[in-house]
Order: structure tokens, then C-alpha cells, then sequence
């Protein structure tokens, strides 16, 4: 006797766990009419590409498909995603929960009131202010501020050119607004 073996292999495969992240989160965003939001970008990491992306609301109300998605409003969302090797039982999908979605306060700026200089004394002292952001910035003229135009209290001395024309127009934007409102 001869004895006959025949021989089979079985390979198993490895993969990391599959996580996700949601960026930004928490997330704000500046309510300034239609068309506002905030842009929440989903990455998978682990498990098996291809990745799905599902994107709900607190309340597990389907919202859309894909890796990015713009919350237009206030609330409270999850992502589930799943990869390639997805299976209830075994190879779970993963969920990014809570992803917490603020409205921002849009920021105030007052420029002042106007003034009137005589072109022998040509400096004028501009007191802005801002609410609502953590400073601002002076704009719009060819002349100097001194000590800068990044001082809400600051002298601006006007141009010969705007000397000449009698007038300038000076404008006090923003900066550093919180709460996604730039």
C-alpha cells in the first residue's frame, strides 16, 4: 500500500479595525442666509477599502451618502461607515457619534463717526470697535495708521493724493471671528 494525501490551504487574512474621524468636530458655522453651512469631511482608516459613507441625524434620520457633507443646521449628526469586509456579525461598520453642529454669532463692527480734518493738521484719530471677534483691521486708504491698521484705536494720517481730492473712504473688517464667522 500506497496512501494518497491531498492537500488544500487556507489563507487568513488580517485587517485593522475600521475607525473613522469627522473633521471638523465639533463644527461652526456663520448663518448668514441660503447657502449657509459647514463641510463635515469623513476618513476611514483600518478595515478595507472601499469605504461608504452614511451620514444621519441624531435622530437617525438619513441625511446622504459620500465622505463630505454640509450641515445647514444646528444639531447633532453621526457618520456610519463600513468597508469592504462589512458584516453585522463579524466586521461591524463603525460610527462617528456625537458630530455636534453650532451656529455662529455674526460679528458687529462700528467704524465710527466721520470726520473732518483741516489739510495743515491732517491726522485723525479712528475708534473702531468690534463685537463678537477678537479684533479687526482699517482698510481702504493710501495713507498711514499709526501705531497700525490692526489697532481698533489708531491715528490715520491721509495721502497727498487724498489730500488732494478731499476725501478717503476707510474701511474696519473683522478678524478672528469665532464661531465660524470670518
Amino acid at each position: 500500500g500506497y496512501s494518497l494525501t491531498i492537500c488544500d490551504t487556507v489563507r487568513v487574512y488580517n485587517y485593522p479595525t475600521l475607525t473613522g474621524l469627522v473633521s471638523p468636530n465639533p463644527a461652526t458655522f456663520c448663518n448668514i442666509g441660503p447657502g449657509s453651512g459647514v463641510a463635515l469631511t469623513g476618513v476611514a482608516g483600518g478595515g478595507l477599502a472601499p469605504y461608504t459613507y452614511n451620514w444621519y441625524s441624531s435622530n437617525n434620520t438619513y441625511l446622504g451618502t459620500g465622505s463630505a457633507y454640509t450641515a445647514t443646521a444646528q444639531g447633532a449628526y453621526k457618520l456610519e461607515i463600513k468597508d469592504k469586509l462589512y458584516d453585522p456579525a463579524t466586521c461591524p461598520s463603525t460610527i462617528v457619534s456625537p458630530i455636534s453642529v453650532s451656529v455662529g454669532v455674526i460679528p458687529t463692527v462700528d467704524a465710527g463717526v466721520s470726520s473732518k480734518i483741516c489739510a495743515s493738521s491732517p491726522t485723525v484719530a479712528l475708534s473702531g470697535s468690534v463685537q463678537n471677534a477678537s479684533g479687526g483691521v482699517w482698510s481702504g486708504g493710501a495713507g498711514t495708521f499709526n501705531p497700525g491698521n490692526t489697532f481698533l484705536n489708531t491715528n490715520y494720517t491721509p495721502s497727498a493724493g487724498e489730500l488732494s481730492a478731499g476725501f478717503v473712504k476707510l474701511y474696519l473688517t473683522s478678524t478672528g471671528a469665532g464661531g465660524g464667522c470670518v
